[in-house]
């Protein structure tokens, strides 16, 4: 009975005027949405870092030190990365001017982050002739653009310190 009711139902539309389906897209146009314009992002551009080396301290050689003609010198400064670059390996220390006393004209400004402390190392050998030495050295970018404290070693060649050699003992 309920087949029948349905046919009943069914039947009595289609007797009806025709109606047609319009889908909700299509009877009104969409309304608008006002949206908020997006506000724009302040883009402050990244300012270059800067290059900065602090001397902190002579770890070995205080200046003044006296040392024997031809002695090796293990010189190490303590130093600061005082500014907001990173060093990396391209950075380079250079001599800059008194006495090389036998050290590599260029060496690596060994890695530091910016505001940490690092050690440079440095083996020197002492000059045959006594006096008084400097040798002066400055750190430098990547880009060959120095910056920051000079750093150096300031010694003391003295002859009396010089080892003196072994009486020779005669030959049977």
């Amino acid at each position: 009975m309920v087949f029948a009711l349905l046919l009943s139902a069914c039947g009595e539309q289609a007797a009806s005027a025709p109606q047609y389906f319009i889908a909700p897209t299509l009877s009104q146009p969409p309304a608008q949405i006002p949206l908020a314009s997006p506000t724009p992002l302040a883009l402050t551009p990244t300012p270059p870092c800067t290059n900065s080396l602090a001397f902190v301290e002579d770890l070995t050689v205080p200046d003044g030190t006296k040392f024997a003609p031809g002695a090796e010198i293990d010189k190490i400064w303590l130093v600061r990365n005082d500014g907001t670059c990173n060093w990396d390996a391209r950075y380079r220390l250079r001599f800059l001017d008194g006495q090389p006393l036998g050290a590599e004209d260029e060496q690596a400004l060994f890695p530091a982050r910016a505001g940490a402390e690092a050690q440079i190392h440095i083996l020197f050998i002492a000059p045959d002739e006594p006096g008084t030495y400097a040798s002066r050295w400055q750190a430098y970018t990547p880009l060959g653009e120095p910056f920051g404290e000079l750093i150096f070693l300031l010694i003391e060649v003295d002859a009396v310190l010089a080892p003196t050699p072994a009486p020779e003992e005669p030959e049977p």
